[in-house]
């Protein structure tokens, strides 16, 4: 890519793309070969190296979506007219949701103003309609907006002014984990106020304003940790609004080895949520851990019976969680002990003869050996005893006895 928009340098990309995204005869020429490169239009071939040279971890806490995890929240969250990806990094979750539902309508939401002209050329590539903001959106602030409107073969991209910010179908999101924020109370928090040490629940119930159901990617300890994140959670489990819970394998992500869970939520429910335990679902390649389809698809079978699987899946109902005191961390629900093989008295009874007998045995075969280096005078019968006492105070300080006498 670097050559077709005459740079040299990796940090020149965004500025170079942008240029070019929003030239008509650039676009199309750039469109086109990026097209003809690309090997599987339902994957973002972008991630890796959007990831490796233009993620900011340390500031934004930025961890592109897995292939498998956005198949599996494409899955999870179904057919839509519209959908709305916040956080949106480079479509990763949008392309696998369009890959499937191609007529909708895509919102996508991004705060990197180096990841967002990634973004457009993901989705004019793939001929969307879409709308595609530059925002803060715990903030509000908006700092760019375009209108992507699909052509014969590539959407044509327009800068506006503004958008209006009307609702959609689905929400999906991959905001950035336990992200430091201004802690402040907007008027869309329903359930209440994240901490300023977390912004976790702020991104869940900004999704929730925008869509009547939400499929959010997030580190565990949403799902347990206790004060102000507690109430929150508490307050929407006795409201129905947790639908589903995913607890996913350990190492997906390149650069963070925590595991992550998948949230489905949405008003309307009876109160049970299905709990499923896929940490085992995986294959480990060398250091990563990877979920292949057919393990995507052990996990959309469990959430589509709602019914027990042993070591899988559990539905937990109403009750069950508030005995829980509203925790809903998994291993609570999805048992995974192995009872230890515990053997009979008889059995533990018959070793410990054999073990004496083996002792006794080696002993005397001892003193033979020693007798036999020493021979038999009445002064080498001395040195034999007192290696005797010895030995007798060293057993016996194990707890047991010699099994022998000169």
């Amino acid at each position: 890519m670097h050559g077709i928009l005459g740079i040299s340098e990796a940090w020149e990309l965004p500025k170079a793309l942008m240029s070019a995204m929003l030239d008509d005869t650039k676009r199309d020429v750039l469109l086109a070969l990026v097209a003809d490169a690309t090997e599987d239009m339902a994957h973002d071939g972008l991630t890796d190296y959007f990831q490796n040279e233009h993620g900011d971890r340390d500031a934004l806490k930025q961890d592109f979506t897995p292939q498998a995890v956005c198949d599996l929240v494409a899955g999870m969250a179904g057919s839509a007219e519209s959908y709305i990806d916040v956080c949106a990094g480079t479509g990763g979750l949008t392309i696998s949701l369009w890959a499937s539902n191609p007529s909708a309508h895509f919102r996508c939401e991004e705060f990197s103003a180096r990841t967002v002209p990634a973004l457009l050329l993901n989705i004019a590539m793939r001929n969307m309609s879409a709308e595609v903001v530059r925002r803060d959106v715990l903030t509000g602030e908006t700092f760019a907006s375009y209108v992507l409107t699909p052509t014969d073969r590539f959407s044509d991209v327009r800068q506006v002014d503004s958008l209006p910010e009307g609702k959609c179908g689905v929400c999906v999101q991959n905001p950035p984990y336990s992200l430091k924020w201004d802690g402040l109370s907007r008027a869309w928090m329903e359930y209440g106020t994240a901490p300023k040490s977390k912004a976790d629940y702020a991104f869940i119930e900004y999704g929730l304003s925008r869509a009547p159901r939400v499929v959010a990617i997030l580190p565990h300890g949403v799902l347990f940790r206790g004060a102000a994140e507690g109430r929150i959670r508490e307050s929407m489990l006795r409201r129905h609004v947790f639908r589903s819970v995913v607890g996913l394998p350990e190492k997906l992500f390149a650069h963070t080895g925590i595991p992550v869970a998948v949230l489905d939520l949405m008003d309307g429910g009876d109160g049970s949520v299905c709990m499923v335990n896929a940490d085992e679902l995986c294959e480990q390649i060398s250091k990563q851990n990877v979920m292949h389809p057919e393990h995507v698809r052990d996990v959309l079978s469990c959430l589509s019976m709602r019914r027990d699987v042993d070591r899988l899946c559990h539905i937990a109902d109403a009750s069950e969680i508030e005995r829980n005191r509203f925790n809903l961390n998994i291993p609570r629900y999805v048992d995974r002990y192995d009872e230890p093989d515990i053997p009979d008295v008889a059995s533990i009874l018959a070793d410990l003869t054999d073990i004496e007998r083996e002792i006794g045995k080696t002993e005397r075969g001892l003193l033979s050996q020693i007798r036999r280096l020493v021979g038999t005078t009445e002064e080498t019968r001395d040195e034999v005893r007192m290696l005797q006492e010895r030995m007798s105070d060293y057993v016996e300080a194990k707890g047991g006895q010699l099994a022998w006498q000169l």
